[in-house]
């Protein structure tokens, strides 16, 4: 049960990034988003990381379909999901940093379950 709820809260997080790419890229404006980052970025470089928000949510989407399959933890993708989710993050801090909680939590996941790393 845990590990389905563990692979819930993947999904979801990963999902989450897509308003992210949604924002950056212009696609539709987000209206809770600021859009503050740590430094100035121009037009062009926003819509970039708005594709690094995609890919992001794709690796955590990818991880939970493996996880609640019973394919236990991907670290090849886990590990890069994790970690650009992160930098997105604190970048992104004004609006992003309740994601850091997620990410801790997918991190525990993968310490208390370390028999399902593959």
């Amino acid at each position: 049960m845990a590990l389905k709820i563990l692979g819930i809260i993947i999904a979801l997080h990963g999902l989450i990034h897509l308003l992210g790419f949604v924002n950056q890229t212009g696609i539709k404006k987000v209206k809770d988003f600021s859009g503050i980052t740590l430094m100035p970025v121009s037009k062009t470089l926003s819509k970039i990381i708005g594709w690094f928000w995609l890919f992001t949510a794709l690796l955590f989407v990818v991880s939970s379909v493996y996880l609640l399959e019973g394919n236990g933890f991907k670290l090849l993708i886990m590990i890069p999901a994790i970690v650009f989710s992160q930098l997105l993050i604190i970048f992104y801090w004004k609006d992003a940093k309740a994601g850091t909680i997620a990410n801790l939590i997918i991190v525990s996941g993968i310490f208390i379950f370390p028999s399902l790393i593959s």
